[in-house]
Protein backbone atom coordinates (compact mmCIF):
# COMPACT_ATOMS: atom_id res chain seq x y z
CA UNK A 1 0.00 0.00 0.00
CA UNK A 2 3.17 2.42 0.59
CA UNK A 3 4.44 1.25 -2.49
CA UNK A 4 0.93 2.28 -4.56
CA UNK A 5 0.87 5.93 -2.64
CA UNK A 6 4.10 6.86 -3.58
CA UNK A 7 3.76 6.42 -6.69
CA UNK A 8 0.46 8.25 -7.04
CA UNK A 9 2.73 11.01 -5.16
CA UNK A 10 5.46 11.35 -7.81
CA UNK A 11 2.65 10.99 -10.67
CA UNK A 12 0.96 13.90 -8.95
CA UNK A 13 3.99 15.72 -8.22
CA UNK A 14 5.08 15.31 -12.01
CA UNK A 15 1.88 16.62 -13.33
CA UNK A 16 2.16 19.94 -11.19
CA UNK A 17 5.44 20.19 -12.25
CA UNK A 18 4.59 19.90 -16.01
CA UNK A 19 1.65 22.94 -15.23
CA UNK A 20 3.90 24.89 -13.38
CA UNK A 21 6.83 24.76 -15.82
CA UNK A 22 4.01 25.46 -18.74
CA UNK A 23 2.53 28.49 -16.38
CA UNK A 24 6.25 30.25 -16.74
CA UNK A 25 6.55 29.57 -20.10
CA UNK A 26 3.20 30.85 -21.41
CA UNK A 27 2.01 32.97 -18.79
CA UNK A 28 -1.48 33.32 -17.66
CA UNK A 29 -4.08 32.06 -20.17
CA UNK A 30 -1.04 31.70 -22.77
CA UNK A 31 0.15 35.03 -22.73
CA UNK A 32 3.70 35.80 -23.18
CA UNK A 33 5.85 38.82 -22.24
CA UNK A 34 6.88 41.99 -25.04
CA UNK A 35 10.54 39.92 -25.47
CA UNK A 36 8.96 36.41 -26.62
CA UNK A 37 6.62 38.26 -29.31
CA UNK A 38 7.42 39.12 -33.15
CA UNK A 39 10.38 36.35 -33.14
CA UNK A 40 11.90 37.38 -29.95
CA UNK A 41 13.26 40.96 -29.17
CA UNK A 42 15.81 42.83 -27.99
CA UNK A 43 15.14 44.58 -24.59
CA UNK A 44 15.05 47.50 -27.05
CA UNK A 45 12.38 46.24 -29.10
CA UNK A 46 10.50 45.22 -26.35
CA UNK A 47 10.33 48.50 -24.52
CA UNK A 48 8.94 50.01 -27.73
CA UNK A 49 6.44 47.46 -28.23
CA UNK A 50 5.25 48.31 -24.52
CA UNK A 51 5.27 51.13 -24.88
CA UNK A 52 3.33 51.59 -28.26
CA UNK A 53 0.67 49.09 -26.73
CA UNK A 54 0.79 49.93 -23.84
CA UNK A 55 0.94 46.39 -22.53
CA UNK A 56 2.85 44.06 -20.99
CA UNK A 57 1.97 40.88 -22.03
CA UNK A 58 0.39 39.14 -25.01
CA UNK A 59 -1.44 36.24 -26.11
CA UNK A 60 0.99 33.59 -27.10
CA UNK A 61 -0.21 34.17 -30.57
CA UNK A 62 1.87 36.99 -31.20
CA UNK A 63 5.15 34.71 -31.14
CA UNK A 64 6.66 34.41 -34.22
CA UNK A 65 9.38 32.10 -35.94
CA UNK A 66 11.79 34.27 -38.47
CA UNK A 67 13.42 31.19 -40.24
CA UNK A 68 9.92 29.07 -40.93
CA UNK A 69 8.33 32.76 -42.23
CA UNK A 70 12.01 33.47 -44.06
CA UNK A 71 12.08 29.89 -45.94
CA UNK A 72 7.99 30.48 -46.96
CA UNK A 73 8.39 34.08 -47.51
CA UNK A 74 12.32 33.31 -50.14
CA UNK A 75 10.23 30.29 -51.42
CA UNK A 76 7.52 32.68 -52.67
CA UNK A 77 9.78 35.61 -53.97
CA UNK A 78 11.28 32.61 -55.80
CA UNK A 79 8.14 32.12 -57.52
CA UNK A 80 7.63 35.22 -58.39
CA UNK A 81 5.14 35.67 -55.48
CA UNK A 82 4.80 39.81 -54.52
CA UNK A 83 1.73 39.10 -51.80
CA UNK A 84 2.29 41.04 -48.45
CA UNK A 85 3.39 38.11 -45.98
CA UNK A 86 2.49 38.87 -42.65
CA UNK A 87 5.38 37.93 -39.99
CA UNK A 88 3.46 38.62 -36.74
CA UNK A 89 0.26 40.57 -35.05
CA UNK A 90 0.35 41.33 -31.53
CA UNK A 91 -3.47 41.59 -30.14
CA UNK A 92 -3.89 43.88 -27.06
CA UNK A 93 -5.65 42.78 -24.59
CA UNK A 94 -7.00 45.73 -22.87
CA UNK A 95 -9.55 46.76 -26.18
CA UNK A 96 -10.27 47.92 -29.25
CA UNK A 97 -9.07 51.21 -28.19
CA UNK A 98 -5.33 50.27 -27.84
CA UNK A 99 -3.32 49.46 -31.45
CA UNK A 100 -2.50 46.01 -32.95
CA UNK A 101 1.46 46.06 -34.23
CA UNK A 102 1.69 43.84 -37.61
CA UNK A 103 5.05 43.16 -38.81
CA UNK A 104 4.45 42.07 -42.44
CA UNK A 105 7.37 41.85 -45.62
CA UNK A 106 6.66 42.42 -49.30
CA UNK A 107 8.76 41.92 -52.29
CA UNK A 108 9.02 45.35 -54.21
CA UNK A 109 11.15 46.99 -56.24
CA UNK A 110 13.20 50.25 -56.46
CA UNK A 111 10.52 52.21 -58.91
CA UNK A 112 8.14 51.68 -55.22
CA UNK A 113 10.61 53.24 -53.03
CA UNK A 114 8.57 56.47 -52.09
CA UNK A 115 10.45 59.52 -52.00
CA UNK A 116 12.04 61.03 -48.44
CA UNK A 117 9.34 63.43 -46.69
CA UNK A 118 10.63 67.07 -46.15
CA UNK A 119 12.38 67.48 -42.86
CA UNK A 120 10.17 68.62 -40.59
CA UNK A 121 7.09 67.45 -41.29
CA UNK A 122 4.96 67.10 -38.75
CA UNK A 123 3.73 63.23 -38.05
CA UNK A 124 6.75 61.95 -40.54
CA UNK A 125 10.40 61.24 -39.60
CA UNK A 126 13.11 59.49 -42.03
CA UNK A 127 15.68 57.27 -40.79
CA UNK A 128 19.06 56.21 -41.88
CA UNK A 129 18.50 52.79 -42.21
CA UNK A 130 19.14 50.44 -45.09
CA UNK A 131 17.71 52.17 -49.03
CA UNK A 132 14.87 53.95 -47.31
CA UNK A 133 13.10 54.61 -43.59
CA UNK A 134 10.77 56.60 -43.07
CA UNK A 135 8.09 56.34 -39.87
CA UNK A 136 4.35 57.75 -39.04
CA UNK A 137 2.00 57.96 -36.10
CA UNK A 138 0.52 54.96 -36.81
CA UNK A 139 3.94 52.64 -38.08
CA UNK A 140 6.83 52.53 -40.04
CA UNK A 141 8.60 51.11 -43.26
CA UNK A 142 11.68 49.92 -44.87
CA UNK A 143 13.32 49.31 -47.74
CA UNK A 144 15.88 47.07 -47.89
CA UNK A 145 17.78 45.53 -50.67
CA UNK A 146 18.52 41.52 -50.40
CA UNK A 147 21.12 39.32 -52.24
CA UNK A 148 20.91 36.16 -50.89
CA UNK A 149 22.03 32.34 -51.83
CA UNK A 150 18.78 31.29 -52.71
CA UNK A 151 17.99 33.91 -55.37
CA UNK A 152 17.57 32.19 -58.90
CA UNK A 153 19.60 35.08 -60.40
CA UNK A 154 23.24 35.24 -58.06
CA UNK A 155 24.21 38.49 -60.00
CA UNK A 156 20.96 40.63 -58.76
CA UNK A 157 19.11 41.84 -55.82
CA UNK A 158 15.67 42.14 -54.79
CA UNK A 159 13.86 45.11 -52.81
CA UNK A 160 11.22 44.09 -49.73
CA UNK A 161 9.63 46.30 -48.45
CA UNK A 162 9.26 45.64 -44.41
CA UNK A 163 6.05 47.27 -42.77
CA UNK A 164 4.65 48.31 -38.91
CA UNK A 165 0.74 49.65 -38.81
CA UNK A 166 -1.50 49.64 -36.12
CA UNK A 167 -5.16 51.25 -36.44
CA UNK A 168 -5.02 52.88 -33.07
CA UNK A 169 -3.19 55.57 -31.95
CA UNK A 170 0.49 54.05 -30.33
CA UNK A 171 0.21 54.83 -26.43
CA UNK A 172 4.24 55.76 -27.08
CA UNK A 173 3.01 59.67 -27.22
CA UNK A 174 5.38 62.29 -28.67
CA UNK A 175 8.35 58.74 -28.77
CA UNK A 176 6.05 57.10 -31.20
CA UNK A 177 7.87 57.62 -34.31
CA UNK A 178 11.39 56.74 -32.77
CA UNK A 179 9.78 53.44 -31.14
CA UNK A 180 8.43 52.71 -34.23
CA UNK A 181 11.49 52.73 -36.04
CA UNK A 182 13.41 50.91 -32.59
CA UNK A 183 10.84 47.95 -33.33
CA UNK A 184 10.88 47.62 -36.66
CA UNK A 185 14.46 48.01 -37.72
CA UNK A 186 14.81 45.15 -34.75
CA UNK A 187 12.72 42.98 -36.18
CA UNK A 188 13.83 43.44 -39.89
CA UNK A 189 17.07 42.85 -38.68
CA UNK A 190 16.59 39.13 -37.53
CA UNK A 191 14.33 38.74 -40.78
CA UNK A 192 16.65 40.27 -43.34
CA UNK A 193 19.50 37.64 -41.54
CA UNK A 194 17.80 34.33 -41.82
CA UNK A 195 17.00 35.55 -46.08
CA UNK A 196 21.00 35.46 -45.68
CA UNK A 197 20.66 39.02 -47.33
CA UNK A 198 24.02 40.23 -47.96
CA UNK A 199 25.59 42.35 -45.01
CA UNK A 200 21.94 41.96 -43.66
CA UNK A 201 20.26 44.06 -46.47
CA UNK A 202 21.99 47.22 -45.07
CA UNK A 203 20.37 47.30 -41.96
CA UNK A 204 22.48 47.86 -38.43
CA UNK A 205 21.92 45.95 -35.69
CA UNK A 206 21.20 48.88 -33.21
CA UNK A 207 20.79 48.56 -29.12
CA UNK A 208 20.16 52.13 -28.50
CA UNK A 209 17.36 53.48 -28.98
CA UNK A 210 16.98 56.21 -31.56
Amino acid sequence: MGLRLSKKVLILFAATAIAVVSGCAGGEDGEVEAKLTCGGLSDLAATAMADITGESRFPASSQADAKVFSENFSGDVVNGGKDPHVFCEVFNSRGDDFPNPKIKFTLSSKADIPPPVEEGLVGESNFPVALRSVSNSRGADIYFECRAPWMKNKDTSTVIRAELDYEKTSRAGLGTLKKNMDLLQHVTHGVAEELECENHGGIQKRNKPW
